[in-house]
């Protein structure tokens, strides 16, 4: 799945999941992508339902770590969920980026 943050310019685009002017993500490859905010990715999408536990494990791993609560009844609040997608996708790419120069 290609995942890559957008840029945001005038406005916030609206996510095409729960329409809240929050898309911060394009999903897919262009021109077949769609926008999304970070909750809806993370916890709508196929890719999130698949990896529902390793989403909760690292939530719960980085709020602990921040000593603050970044989520509530199992889902990340607030910007925090941009911060969760942003290091999944940071992480997905040094992995892909290791494995491609081998």
């Amino acid at each position: 799945m290609a995942i890559r943050p957008i840029v945001v310019g005038s406005g916030t685009p609206f996510c095409m999941v729960c329409m809240k002017r929050e898309a911060k993500w394009a999903i897919g490859i262009d021109p077949n992508d769609y926008v999304s905010c970070a909750e809806c990715f993370l916890y709508d999408s196929p890719w999130g339902k698949e990896h529902a536990f390793e989403i909760a494990e690292l939530v719960d791993e980085v709020g602990r770590e921040m000593g603050i609560p970044i989520s509530a009844n199992g889902k990340v609040i607030d910007d925090h969920g941009d911060r969760i997608l942003a290091a999944i996708v940071l992480t997905s790419n040094v992995a892909m980026a290791r494995v491609s120069n081998r």
